[in-house]
């Protein structure tokens, strides 16, 4: 009985043993390159383990390595190009090469067109025509120019005065 019992555990501690074996997965080095739809390598793309959340970045020949088990799905994404879900298979002998296409950006149009804020700035520009225009009342008569202002009608021929500077240039500043 004590022999059919020991053979009985034995068999069973096998069977355990064995199970455990088949269901723990073996982690494996997946490694290759990422390259554009047009055969260039990418660098900076980012390999994201969707198991361990794991990343890994490519360097600048596409070139990427990392731990992963049979199963695992990696996400491949680049600033440039659409994301990408790869299937982990074991590459003992070759290198993986994964080729990802160019992400298309929409860009909407951006408008401006608020007639509520021009119709603001256009009377802002307005008021400040209107200022300047009555200040130029000030100016010496023989030095303003125009005969009608059509901007104010209460304001009798402010005119426009335009300032010439000219700079004074001496004999002595010529030579230089």
């Amino acid at each position: 009985m004590k022999r059919l019992v020991l053979i009985l555990i034995t068999l069973l501690s096998i069977n355990a043993i064995a199970y455990c074996q088949n269901t723990t997965s073996q982690s494996f080095v997946y490694d290759g390159y990422v390259y554009s739809q047009d055969s260039l390598p990418l660098e900076g793309a980012f390999l994201i383990n969707y198991r361990t959340s794991k990343i890994v970045a490519t360097d600048h020949s596409g070139y990427f390595k990392m731990a992963v088990e049979a199963g695992d799905s990696l996400m491949v994404n680049h600033v440039s190009m659409a994301p990408k879900v790869v299937n982990v298979v074991p590459t003992y002998l070759n290198k993986a090469h994964i080729y990802v296409t160019y992400r298309t950006y929409m860009v909407n149009p951006i408008t401006t067109y608020d007639e509520e804020k021009q119709r603001s700035n256009l009377e802002q520009s307005m008021d400040q025509l209107n200022q300047d225009i009555k200040e130029q009342i000030l100016v010496d008569p023989t030095k303003r120019t125009g005969n009608e202002n059509t901007y104010d009608e209460d304001v009798q021929n402010p005119g426009a005065t335009i300032i010439r500077v000219t700079p004074n240039i001496s004999k002595k500043d010529k030579k230089d």
